[in-house]
């Protein structure tokens, strides 16, 4: 059980912010973003596609810990890095990707910085599936809400992509780092905060 105390406080602990120019002597090697949204409908050319809540749960726990960041879905070109860690949460998978210190990868990585080179996109095969198809009377391909319609349940993860314009608008970069991210155990603004807090109540 939880219980929440109320307190007034005067004053609060010290919170500073610091806003870095990118350092373009060093290589950035980390990208955080939502690879693919759940409960979202995009149109498939002709049909509509929605990703199922955790529907890729399973192929994360059991091989795509190292997937490859492409560029475009080119399979024909090396990576620019690998996934180092995934989340599955209510809004989507998210995932933390290592990037390569080639030309390619750091140019998409700035480009993904300055919010030039922002989409994601997910590539899987297909495992488990629900159609919703439509009565052959009332189906237009000029009427999108008549369209067929596809909910992956399931499916295999075998790469995510950087790419201009993402089949879902939400599936995007969200932060690009020179390093990768500290625990936030570690950080010590974290530190001075649970002491604040902690004084509350003496």
């Amino acid at each position: 059980m939880t219980t929440i105390r109320k307190v007034r406080v005067r004053g609060g602990p010290a919170m500073t912010c610091q806003v870095t120019e990118v350092d373009a002597t060093s290589n950035l090697r980390t990208m955080v973003g939502r690879a693919a949204p759940y409960g979202a409908w995009t149109l498939r050319g002709w049909f509509q596609l929605s990703l199922a809540q955790g529907c890729f749960d399973k192929s994360i726990k059991e091989a795509a810990a190292s997937l490859p960041l492409l560029l475009f879905h080119d399979f024909e070109s090396f990576p620019i890095g690998t996934a180092s860690n995934w989340d599955s949460r209510p809004d989507g998978l998210w995932g933390e990707w290592a990037l390569d210190d080639s030309a390619d990868a750091q140019r998409a990585a700035k480009l993904a910085q300055q919010g030039v080179l922002t989409g994601l996109s997910v590539g899987w095969s297909p495992v488990l599936q629900d159609w919703e198809i439509t009565d052959r009377e009332e189906w237009n391909l000029d009427d999108v809400d008549s369209l067929d319609r596809c909910t992956l349940r399931e499916g295999r993860l075998v790469e995510t992509s950087l790419t201009p314009v993402p089949a879902y608008v939400d599936a995007t970069v969200s932060h690009v780092a020179h390093r990768e991210r500290r625990a936030r155990s570690d950080t010590p603004h974290l530190d001075r905060w649970r002491s604040w807090r902690d004084s509350l109540s003496s």
